[in-house]
């Protein structure tokens, strides 16, 4: 599994309402993450002004929370940035 690419595309379902493909997502990296699997690597910009890759620890723990909130909130979504 390349755990990159399901927080991606777990994302893009989610934003778009795809809620059965957004939550088999969330399912598979929860469980590969529970069973040790490295996570997503995760940038987070600034306004496009500065981009950050953050540390293993935190993108485990934002891709858990991200995984939660599909799981558990469906309806709720987001709005992709270009």
């Amino acid at each position: 599994m390349d755990p990159t690419e399901a927080f991606n595309a777990m994302m893009d379902d989610f934003a778009l309402g795809m809620v059965d493909d957004a939550t088999e997502h969330a399912n598979n990296l929860a469980e590969w993450l529970n069973k040790g699997g490295f996570p997503p690597v995760l940038r987070i910009s600034t306004d496009g002004l500065k981009v950050f890759t953050v540390s293993d620890q935190l993108a485990r723990e934002v891709c858990r929370a991200a995984c939660r909130l599909v799981l558990d909130q469906p309806e709720a979504g987001c709005n992709p940035e270009p």
